[in-house]
């Protein structure tokens, strides 16, 4: 099984593969074995998940990361990977969460993205978790979009860590049919079987098993989501390169502003920290109706993030209206969320001037949000 060399690039791995169009043996039901020719050496990009335990009140989970990547080593193409345990993040409790001891995961989502955007380097999967305390709820257990997730609960916490890798790597929700049925979209994995590298054996059409992204069980990997989750390599590979390969983490992050909104000002102060900062993180969200949000505007001791383009344009204005800075802007699908459609997050460098007002406009030129600021600038960096 030879391996190209262009397939060996700093930061990657190196890992067999599933090959879904090679030929399995003609005699794969009766002595389940693997021919050679059905798996094939491919260096994918080291999926990098940050497990972040979420402490609600006085409450932190109890799973280890470690179980938490079971499921998703066994069906996702991916290298062998451990998480990066990151302290455990107390969750400010807004006063209706509060009194109703039940947790808003949308708001606790949001937080969670901006704590990457904040901190997380560019090809990082942040993977946060809650647990409960005596009496608490939560109104979902699982929120999830681009390449970060809150799960709540151990129960099925695995399987719902694994749906939301899928989910970061592109794939995207099936019906909960057999992967034999006629009618599943993507004709599943044949009547000659697929081998499950989750139970070790052999899986057939008959067994009635179900593709990770219907969220049924028992669980499988259909033809189609495998491919698409190995074609994601070659998107975490550019960006990768975009960035660099080794993405630093800071290890103290500077605040400024919390909760905003469309045309509300977003205020704030810098921390008293002793940290060279070195970009401004942006994140917001965008609703089932189209509506744009800005949530959180900070500084940042990351460096400045490229990402790649997308259909939208973000500016930065001083407090003359003067724009300063554009870059395109990409919003991530978003699942699981009530009335939530996608969230957005840039970190883009220190400007020479305060930035005032953020701005995001479509293709078009239409403006989706005017949103004032109070964002300082930076003492060495020049307006492009």
């Amino acid at each position: 099984m030879p391996v190209q060399g262009r397939q060996f690039v700093q930061g990657n791995g190196l890992d067999l593969v599933a090959d879904p169009n090679a030929q399995l043996d003609a005699d794969v039901i009766a002595t389940p074995r693997l021919n050679f020719a059905s798996l094939t050496p491919r260096t994918l990009p080291a999926l990098k998940p940050v497990f972040v335990p979420i402490q609600v009140v006085d409450t932190t989970p109890t799973v280890t990361a470690d179980a938490l990547l079971g499921v998703a080593r066994s069906l996702l193409p991916i290298a062998r990977v451990s998480a990066r345990v990151r302290a455990a993040l107390v969750y400010e409790l807004s006063a209706e969460e509060r009194s109703g001891q039940q947790v808003d995961a949308d708001r606790l989502f949001d937080r969670v993205v901006q704590l990457a955007n904040e901190e997380g380097a560019a090809d990082e999967f942040h993977i946060a978790v809650a647990a409960m305390p005596p009496g608490w709820e939560s109104d979902s257990n699982h929120v999830y979009g681009g390449a970060n997730q809150v799960v709540v609960g151990d129960s099925d916490a695995a399987e719902r860590v694994a749906f939301g890798l899928g989910w970061g790597m592109g794939l995207r929700s099936v019906p909960c049919q057999a992967l034999g049925d006629a009618a599943f979209p993507h004709a599943g994995i044949g009547a000659e079987g697929s081998y499950s590298f989750l139970e070790q054996r052999f899986i057939t059409a008959s067994e009635n098993y179900y593709d990770l992204m219907s969220g049924c069980a028992p669980q499988h990997i259909s033809t189609y989501s495998y491919q698409k989750a190995v074609a994601w390599g070659d998107e975490a590979s550019e960006a990768a390169e975009r960035n660099g390969a080794a993405m630093q983490v800071p290890n103290v992050r500077s605040h400024l502003g919390g909760q905003g909104g469309h045309a509300a000002a977003v205020e704030g102060r810098v921390g008293n920290a002793p940290a060279i900062v070195r970009s401004l993180a942006l994140s917001g969200s965008v609703d089932e109706h189209g509506f744009w949000t800005l949530f959180s505007a900070a500084t940042s001791t990351s460096p400045p993030r490229i990402d790649a383009p997308g259909d939208f344009v973000l500016t930065l204005h001083d407090d003359s209206g003067m724009e300063m800075y554009r870059q395109p802007l990409a919003a991530a699908d978003i699942g699981a969320s009530a009335g939530r459609a996608g969230t957005w997050a840039v970190r883009v460098p220190m400007q020479a001037r305060g930035v005032h007002a953020v701005r995001i406009r479509n293709a078009g030129g239409s403006l989706l949000l005017d949103n004032d600021v109070g964002l300082p600038a930076g003492p060495h960096a020049q307006v492009r």
